[in-house]
């Protein structure tokens, strides 16, 4: 009698514990949250590959300028040469209002004078390139608005 209900025991453990399906279940649960670290990891570095990309981008434009005496009149080759820098920007890319920018100075610490230059120490340009473009994420998260606007800074200095 007692080899009886021992076997009816093991049989009723057997069937409480069995867990043939059970990694297929938790994987169901989880999948939509790995799915959804992994969309965000590739629009996060999207996101940093365009800012690097129009960082760049205004480092060109800036080593134009510089390879061209420091002067800003030449916006349209400074344009050109940054958006061949970031050829996955294309014409997106574009200066800001108010860029890009020459000042002048001395290298003695002195104060750069147009009628005077400077007396005893060579003059030196500063150009300043600020360029940006609009970044479109894939997804579109609310609150966030539909784009981005990515800023690059540059600025070289120009013996003259």
């Amino acid at each position: 009698m007692s080899k009886r209900w021992f076997e009816r025991y093991r049989l009723k453990d057997t069937l409480t514990e069995r867990d043939d399906g059970q990694a297929l279940v938790e994987l169901a649960l989880v999948m939509p949250f790995l799915f959804l670290v992994l969309l965000g990891a590739v629009e996060f570095s999207n996101l940093v590959y365009a800012g690097i990309e129009v960082s760049n981008s205004a480092r060109a434009a800036v080593q134009y300028g510089a390879m061209n005496g420091g002067n800003t009149t030449d916006v349209n080759g400074m344009l050109a040469a940054a958006q061949n820098d970031s050829p996955n920007l294309g014409t997106n890319v574009a200066f800001t209002s108010g860029y890009p920018t020459v000042s002048y100075g001395c290298s003695d610490g002195s104060t750069y004078n147009a009628t005077t230059y400077c007396r005893s120490a060579y003059v030196y340009a500063t150009l300043s390139v600020k360029m940006q473009t609009k970044f479109s994420p894939i997804v579109q998260l609310p609150g966030f608005g539909p784009s981005f606007t990515l800023y690059g800074y540059a600025q070289e200095l120009v013996l003259q």
